[in-house]
């Protein structure tokens, strides 16, 4: 044993080993094949239609044969289908068609005066195109101050979670599944995201708090709603009006309301870009009352305008938390069928 320090061999994995298997060199996936998509014209022919081995018409599995009966059938339906069905029919067929969108779009649902019913039409909205369409629809309480958004949804569907809850644990929600538990929801399929309750968290929130919150949502869904308290100029109106592709604004049909929604609609406008507003004349009484405010709203080149009237049985409906829209009287439901339309027609 000498002075001088032991010389110790090199670690196993630092010598070399001519014989050691060297890990396998793959080829690049798709190697060799065009990705370019296919140039523009008719798709190419399948080799083999599902016309090709089943003949007629099937429903549920049974043939609808052709026959004079059946042809004698289907003309007294028609002849005995009213033509507020038959109108109701084609919105649905318009409305249930599956829109191409492209990315996450924002619906800005706004005011300048409250209680003219924003939380009523976000929700109804947005059940109507997660049911038809069947869209991933988000619906957002950004309302400032003790919104009611989440308590609209059945209590077998309900969440003690609120927005806040869900920007703490942006970091550790990876899946759409793992935020469902933060979301209250209807029996459609739409999701609801409620405000929060106490003073202290509804100050702290911020409109970049919410861009946050918006840009991570977005992962998720095809629509987002913002259901937005009272006022256009606060920075949080501001900052979804300037965000949203489109927005819808609600007002009563009575002069005091429409006379300040007009006076605010170039605002809105502005924000917006013009050509993405719908206008919702909420609550509107039976009769005549509310043609010369569709007139005006017409000639100030708004085309997409909806009207829903009063019904008591919606708002019950909503305060039980049992909503279903087909349950509606045809002439309500048929209005919040055109005002799902108008939004979905915008979508991008």
């Amino acid at each position: 044993m000498t002075g001088e320090p032991e010389e110790r061999p090199p670690p196993l994995s630092a010598v070399p080993d001519d014989d050691a298997e060297q890990p396998e060199q793959r080829a690049p996936l798709f190697e060799g094949v065009d990705l370019r998509p296919p140039p523009p014209g008719p798709p190419p022919r399948r080799a083999l239609r599902r016309s090709d081995l089943h003949e007629g018409a099937h429903v549920d599995g049974a043939e609808i044969p052709d026959r004079v009966w059946v042809r004698l059938q289907r003309l007294y339906q028609q002849l005995t289908t009213t033509q507020s069905q038959r109108d109701e029919a084609a919105l649905d067929d318009r409305l249930t068609r599956r829109r191409h969108v492209t990315r996450t779009n924002l619906v800005a649902v706004v005011s300048p005066k409250g209680g003219v019913g924003k939380t009523t039409s976000s929700f109804v909205v947005g059940d109507m195109l997660a049911s038809r369409p069947k869209l991933r629809v988000l619906v957002v309480d950004t309302n400032p101050d003790f919104g009611t958004l989440g308590k609209l949804a059945p209590d077998s569907h309900a969440s003690d979670h609120q927005l806040t809850d869900v920007i703490g644990q942006m970091d550790r929600i990876r899946s759409a599944a793992e935020l469902d538990p933060f979301l209250a929801s209807t029996p459609t399929g739409l999701h609801l995201l409620a405000a929060p309750q106490r003073p202290e968290l509804m100050e702290a929130m911020s409109p970049e708090a919410y861009g946050q919150l918006l840009t991570f949502l977005g992962r998720f869904y095809h629509v987002i709603v913002l259901d937005l308290g009272t006022g256009l100029t606060d920075p949080l109106a501001q900052f979804a009006l300037e965000r949203a592709d489109q927005a819808i604004v609600v007002a009563h049909p009575t002069w005091v309301t429409m006379s300040t929604v007009l006076d605010a609609l170039d605002y809105v406008l502005k924000r917006l870009g013009g050509h993405q507003l719908t206008m919702a004349l909420n609550q509107a009484p039976k009769g005549a009352a509310v043609k010369p405010l569709e007139a005006k709203l017409a000639n100030d080149s708004l085309s997409r305008q909806v009207t829903i009237p009063t019904d008591q049985r919606l708002a019950e409906m909503l305060d039980h938390g049992t909503y279903v829209a087909e349950q509606l009287r045809r002439r309500t439901r048929v209005a919040i069928k055109q005002l799902a339309l108008a939004v979905a027609d915008q979508l991008v």
